[in-house]
């Protein structure tokens, strides 16, 4: 039977977890939709890409197209979720019709 160096092991390791941080940051981005808390999983998956690309370059990655397609999906949630929220504090802040939050006409609350 061959014997396995240290640093071969060390090396499979490393093959390992680049293909379990691809899925999961697949799966992150896939959370990102979620509405609440959609904006948290977007940056997670923001920061496990960049751990994938730096294990990519020393391995094949085959999990490749699933890390990227999780990318796409938290950059669209990541701006659609900040979107939205600046638009309702602005609405919340600015809007003149904002009756329907408890304020009156001045802006004090009902």
């Amino acid at each position: 039977m061959p014997e396995i160096s240290k640093s071969d092991s060390i090396a499979r390791g490393d093959k390992v977890v680049l293909i379990q941080q691809s899925i999961n940051c697949g799966r992150y981005g896939c959370w990102s939709l979620v509405p609440v808390i959609g904006l948290g999983f977007a940056i997670l998956t923001f920061w496990r890409f960049w751990q994938v690309k730096s294990l990519e370059r020393n391995y094949f990655n085959p999990g490749k197209i699933r890390c990227r397609l999780g990318l796409l999906l938290a950059c669209v949630s990541f701006w659609l979720w900040t979107a939205l929220v600046v638009w309702k504090i602005y609405q919340l802040c600015f809007d003149e019709s904002n009756l329907g939050y408890g304020l009156d006409s001045k802006g004090y609350l009902i």
